[in-house]
């Protein structure tokens, strides 16, 4: 842990001047410059993106090794430097306020989640996709620049993600320790300290939707994402963006309309570079979209779309650049049409059979390829709900009738002027549906659209607590308590979760490295690889690992870096 602790101040040091250089550029009367910890969330997803993206343009010529991540140290240094000098950090901390009994109780939650993040990440990933391909994507980006028709060794590895650039650049791996997988973890804490800014914030007495939502937000995180912080997969970034995103959306709508603009430029950034990261993501983009309407009423349109653009070539450029690389397609697996055709593209049969398996594997695990291909689209989510576990089955309920409430307490006068008052909020949860009916068509596994379903889950009830609580000062205070008690009952059960009683007195230094399968031979069309001898999951390493034999598959010269190649009936 004494490593893990190291390297998260490290990864803050590198990530977080880079974020806030940006964000102070705007001026000393900058909107994010308020009490919360918003400004420090937004500062580092901001420099998370914008060293991810400029990571990745450097993928496509070199390896992310030593060379890659001192250029990021430097810039970090000298950042830090630029920022002290001017004095621009004590410009945006405060003194912390004075606190009242129940926030003083409340620091315990903060301490003791904390505890369980950093035991969770010494933990080997229990993601199975991580030993299926996060893995030797990571060790692939950090040992060589992208590889033309990598996909094509294993269809997983053309699953191309900006995560694991980050990934590969924060691994250390040019240490010759192991490749670390903490910068999940990192991601997670910082989010956590911004969430609990909320319950400190409610346990104060506040009312502001959006100090709801983190707090409600802070217990999803620990129940649904906390199996997932020692793992590098892009469920829990995506899941955590999408959440911030939908706070700040919200924290928008409650600041003066000069101000949007303003502060709305970063959530801009982070929503364009979250579909980097996943593309099931993709319907985040609808804030950029808002956003571009809110210029649009304020004269400011054309300055708008300026901006989107550029951002969007910024951050889309190496992504798309890296798919081309490593699968031959502009997005895989992705469009039916895909006017990219290179000789290491993987061919469109894979690519469609590909998305397809994604599809069955998402929907019905449990009955064979064939089984899921006889049946009707209606059938197969009918036995796709009856599969899903309880608390599953009652988010989808609670997603279906609630709506319904919210049209029958239209009755009432005060929650109809609340409407009529807050049509911006309606356009969030709208967007949220959105996001939950793209994941249902496209692969509707649970984690994958946990960021969706839990935003919409919340946004649907902030209103409705907000409205009650504000009836009676008894029920207020009810609710700081029921607060209190379940952030600790959830912390608890996470920390059970994470078996924290069975960790390893090495795990005390360093955290744990990825595992290690037995291994077989298998043959390849010009090339030998090793291959796992049971499970298909060949982790980290060794390197490279193939998954299965394919005598069609070559490589397209003597060295792994210059790609692999599919053999068709007609040659190459």
């Amino acid at each position: 842990m004494l490593a893990t602790l190291i390297i998260w101040i490290y990864q803050l040091f590198i990530i977080l001047p880079i974020g806030v250089f940006l964000i102070t550029l705007d001026g000393k009367d900058d909107p994010l410059r308020e009490k919360d910890n918003g400004f420090w969330m937004i500062g580092f997803l901001t420099g998370l993106a914008t060293i991810t993206s400029i990571a990745s343009f450097f993928s496509l010529f070199t390896n992310i090794g030593w060379q890659v991540h001192l250029f990021f140290l430097i810039a970090a240094i000298v950042t830090w430097i630029y920022l002290l000098r001017k004095k621009q950090l004590s410009q945006i901390t405060r003194r912390l306020p004075r606190m009242g009994g129940l926030q003083k109780i409340s620091i315990g939650i903060l301490i003791f989640a904390t505890g369980i993040v950093l035991f969770a990440a010494t933990k080997i990933p229990s993601n199975a996709d991580t030993g299926i391909y996060h893995a030797q994507a990571i060790h692939w980006i950090e040992t060589y620049k992208a590889v033309p028709g990598l996909a094509n060794l294993h269809t997983r590895l053309g699953y191309n993600s900006s995560w694991l650039v980050a990934n590969a650049l924060f691994s250390l791996s040019f240490l010759k320790i192991q490749s670390f997988h903490l910068l999940p973890s990192t991601l997670f804490i910082v989010c956590v300290i911004y969430f609990f800014g909320g319950i400190f914030a409610v346990l104060g007495g506040e009312k502001k939707l959006s100090d709801l939502a983190r707090t409600f937000f802070f217990i999803a995180a620990f129940i649904f994402l906390s199996t997932e912080i020692s793992s590098p997969g892009t469920d829990l970034p995506v899941t955590l963006m999408i959440w911030v995103i939908s706070v700040e959306w919200i924290k928008l709508l409650e600041k003066p309309h000069n101000e949007i603009m303003k502060a709305g430029k970063w959530l801009v950034i982070i929503s364009l570079f979250c579909v980097t990261i996943k593309l099931s993501s993709a319907p985040i983009v609808i804030f950029p979209l808002w956003y571009l309407i809110q210029g649009a009423k304020q004269k400011q349109f054309i300055k708008s779309l300026v901006f989107i653009g550029i951002m969007a070539l910024f951050i889309y450029c190496p992504f798309i650049s890296r798919n081309i690389i490593i699968s031959g397609h502009l997005v895989f697996p992705g469009f039916s049409f895909d006017p990219i055709n290179l000789d290491w593209s993987v061919p469109q049969e894979i690519v469609e059979r590909e998305k397809r398996i994604i599809h069955w594997f998402a929907l019905m695990p449990r009955k064979s390829f064939q089984e899921f291909n006889e049946l009707t689209w209606q059938t197969q989510y009918k036995i796709w709900f009856y599969d899903q576990i309880p608390r599953h089955k009652a988010i989808l309920v609670y997603l279906v009738t609630i709506p319904f409430l919210w049209i029958f307490l239209l009755v009432f006068s005060k929650w109809k002027t609340w409407v009529t008052q807050n049509r911006g909020y309606l356009f969030i949860l709208v967007s949220q549906y959105i996001g939950v009916l793209f994941w249902l068509i496209s692969a509707p596994t649970f984690r994958f659209g946990y960021g969706f379903l839990l935003s919409a889950v919340i946004l649907l009830a902030l209103p409705i607590i907000a409205i009650v609580t504000q009836l009676s000062q008894h029920l207020a205070k009810t609710l700081q308590i029921a607060v209190i008690l379940f952030s600790f009952f959830v912390c608890f059960k996470s920390c059970q979760i994470s078996t924290m009683h069975q960790i390893n007195p090495s795990q005390l230094l360093m955290p744990e490295e990825y595992p290690k399968y037995s291994t077989i031979p298998c043959k390849f069309g010009n090339f030998n690889l090793l291959c796992p001898a049971e499970y298909d999951a060949c982790w980290y390493d060794p390197f490279p690992c193939g998954i299965r034999s394919n005598e069609n598959l070559f490589m397209r010269g003597d060295n792994w870096s210059e790609g692999f190649t599919q053999k068709n009936d007609n040659g190459f």
